[in-house]
């Protein structure tokens, strides 16, 4: 991971010591770099397919019956009030130092945007949603 930092020019300002996002005192990373490293993902068609994939049923296995797995990023959900159109993919996490993370990119009428909560109390869906509305409307009004 920290090699694809490299490559996408935020090695200076972003750290990772494990691949999950569990505290350490060494893993660092601005929201930039959070932006940036969606950015790089949903470039990728493969990734936008599975990272937008709500639910997954695993078939069973020798020693385990067959269980789904759903995704934690709400605004992707057509029946959540927090749904959101036009999501492409994000990343959702908590951790108790850290706090809510929220990483969300949406594309509508060929306009791509990236909204990025971190250190957030609760309130990173509904920021998320506020940031997304504020960049559309600037460009809906020709500001961007």
């Amino acid at each position: 991971m920290n090699q694809k930092l490299e490559e996408l020019g935020v090695s200076g300002t972003a750290h990772f010591t494990n691949c999950v996002g569990l505290y350490d005192e060494n893993h660092y990373c601005t929201v930039t770099d959070m932006a940036l490293i969606l950015r790089a993902a949903v470039a990728n068609d493969t990734f936008r397919k599975i990272d937008t994939t709500t639910s997954y049923q695993f078939p069973p296995i020798k020693n385990a019956a067959a269980r789904t797995i759903t995704m934690g990023h709400k605004m992707m959900y057509k029946t959540d009030s927090r749904y959101y159109e036009g999501i492409i993919g994000g990343k959702t996490g908590y951790t108790s130092k850290a706090g809510n993370t929220l990483v969300t990119a949406v594309e509508r009428d060929g306009v791509r945007l990236i909204a990025v909560v971190m250190k957030a109390k609760g309130t990173h869906y509904t920021d998320t949603r506020a940031m997304l509305d504020y960049g559309f409307a600037l460009h809906d009004a020709g500001k961007i």
